[in-house]
């Protein structure tokens, strides 16, 4: 039987902020997609179409 291990990581403090971002957008995203798929109709949300460097999690909306 072969045992799996987890790589540890040393991250930056910046690093973990954007982990952590990530994240939470990731979990929101989430809960979206299950909410709207259970209400049977899409629902928008506003977004940025020019985003900056900072706000990489809008880049997807058009």
């Amino acid at each position: 039987m072969q045992i799996l291990r987890m790589a540890t990581v040393k991250l930056s403090i910046q690093d973990k902020k954007d982990l952590d971002k990530f994240t939470k957008f990731l979990a929101l995203k989430a809960a979206q997609i299950i909410v709207q798929s259970r209400l049977g109709e899409k629902v928008q949300t506003k977004c940025k179409p020019h985003s900056s460097g900072t706000d990489w999690q809008s880049r997807t909306c058009a």
